[in-house]
């Protein structure tokens, strides 16, 4: 049997935690504020640092504490923070910019 057959025949299952992420992405994305856009696409770009240095204990983490309803900012900056990275500090910055923001939000 030719090995190209073979590979398009097997599927591949995707993860139950990736399926649960994908369905909390595309439910809060029709949703979001301009504001909170930003915030995603920010969180975009760690993820995608993440996967370029296969980091996929802190992409699990990710996503299993966003989907548990963990406050996305707050579980961005901790993994930010186990990291340590010297790459990601500008981002890390903003991360607790959106902190501070939403401190004061509760006031106002």
């Amino acid at each position: 049997m030719d090995s190209k057959i073979l590979i398009t025949k097997v599927k591949i299952k995707t993860p139950v935690l990736d399926k649960i992420y994908s369905r909390y992405i595309n439910n809060i994305s029709h949703n979001l504020s301009e504001e909170d856009e930003a915030r995603w696409e920010l969180y975009s770009i760690i993820i995608q640092e993440l996967y370029n240095t296969n980091n996929d204990t802190f992409i699990n983490e990710i996503k299993y504490r966003i989907t548990d309803g963990e406050n996305p900012n707050k579980v961005f900056l901790s993994v930010l923070q186990k990291m340590n990275s010297e790459s990601l500090w500008f981002i890390k910055k903003r991360l607790e910019e959106f902190d501070d923001e939403d401190f004061f939000k509760m006031f106002f």
